[in-house]
């Protein structure tokens, strides 16, 4: 009897296709860190080629105004482009630094003939702007929304806004230094409009006799950029390599759409701890103004959800990276500043005028 010969089945036996799945498996976590970590670089060189364009922008602020853009008024006021600049402009540094930044057409939103008459005109357009992003002010690492909702007639609203009008607000994941003190907001409010009103016989600018400088060197703000400010170059005598003048900022990951006591009015409302940080940091015994910390420390912080409010965090530089934030300097400089850096030289990377010496490697 002739048997007939035997085929051989080819492929693989189950024992064999869960090897190559294990493997496949232990693989694919080898990588996905590698490629997580090269995905946050990029995101990493985004943000401070962001951070540099905008650093940039102030700097040809001062180039052509021949000082730094200011903090701005207090919270409850947003930009307006018939006000001028420095002491006069009500709005945050991001809306001086627009037309440094292509948002020129951003900035003009609101610009009447006669603000005396059009002002419902004026507070609608504010309004319409408060909603409006540019991505240089965006973090790629925190990629949140570029604006997030109001209700109508919601709180939050500035004075120069039309509250049942306005939508949304942008927001910025930068702010401007403040100096290394333990105060940030300010006390006082600002002139109702002043910079609409011209002395009759001089036609300069009116401020209704408040003294920004007076509140600034009271509340000790010795940064670059505060209420009111116009700071020269020639204001930054630590030098301009060895001053902060912008910097990411801490925001609570629970409330990136909102929420944040210190990113809750939007970027375009001047000087508040949504558009203005600190870098405190005291030796001295006893309590701090306004903190009940014996010594007090504000070094740039991670992100941390459940720090929405807190009086560290809440006027803290700090950032969605991993190891730091980056920092601009006054010389267009860019740096990563690792949150373990020395609390003491991050203080005096604040303050543009302390004359203390240090070297750059201690960063």
């Amino acid at each position: 009897m002739v048997t007939k010969p035997q085929t051989r089945r080819n492929g693989f036996t189950l024992v064999e296709l869960l090897v190559v799945i294990a493997i496949i498996g232990i693989l694919i976590a080898l990588l996905l860190p590698a490629v997580q970590a090269a995905r946050e670089a990029a995101r990493n060189a985004q943000c401070k080629s962001q951070l540099k364009q905008l650093t940039l922008g102030c700097l040809l602020h001062e180039s052509q105004n021949r000082f730094f853009p200011s903090g701005g008024w207090a919270h409850a006021w947003t930009g307006d482009a018939n006000c001028g600049i420095g002491r006069y402009q009500p709005g945050s540094w991001c809306y001086q630094v627009l037309p440094f930044v292509e948002g020129q057409e951003i900035y003009d939103m609101g610009f009447v003939s006669d603000p005396a008459s059009q002002q419902t005109e004026k507070h609608r357009a504010h309004s319409d702007r408060m909603g409006m992003h540019l991505q240089v002010f965006g973090c790629p690492t925190r990629a949140r929304p570029p604006a997030y909702p109001v209700a109508p007639g919601g709180g939050n609203i500035p004075t120069n806004c039309d509250r049942y009008t306005l939508v949304k607000r942008a927001h910025s994941d930068y702010a401007a230094c403040v100096g290394n003190v333990s105060y940030l907001n300010s006390r006082t409010g600002p002139p109702p409009f002043a910079c609409w009103r011209r002395s009759p016989a001089t036609g300069a600018l009116l401020t209704d006799g408040v003294d920004f400088k007076g509140e600034a060197r009271s509340l000790g703000w010795n940064g670059v950029s505060y209420k009111g400010s116009e700071i020269r170059i020639k204001d930054i005598t630590d030098g301009t390599n060895k001053t902060y003048i912008l910097g990411e900022k801490h925001v609570d990951p629970n409330h990136y759409n909102g929420g944040d006591p210190g990113d809750d009015w939007g970027m375009y409302t001047g000087h508040q701890d949504d558009m203005v940080r600190t870098t405190y940091y005291t030796f001295k015994a006893g309590r701090p103004p306004f903190f009940p910390e014996e010594s007090f420390q504000t070094p740039p912080v991670p992100d941390t959800p459940g720090k929405a409010g807190d009086e560290v965090y809440g006027i803290s530089f700090g950032s969605a990276h991993p190891a730091g934030c980056n920092m601009s300097f006054c010389d267009g400089s860019v740096r990563h500043i690792t949150f373990e850096v020395d609390p003491r030289i991050h203080g005096l990377m604040g303050n543009r005028m302390d004359g203390e010496v240090f070297e750059s490697n201690d960063l």
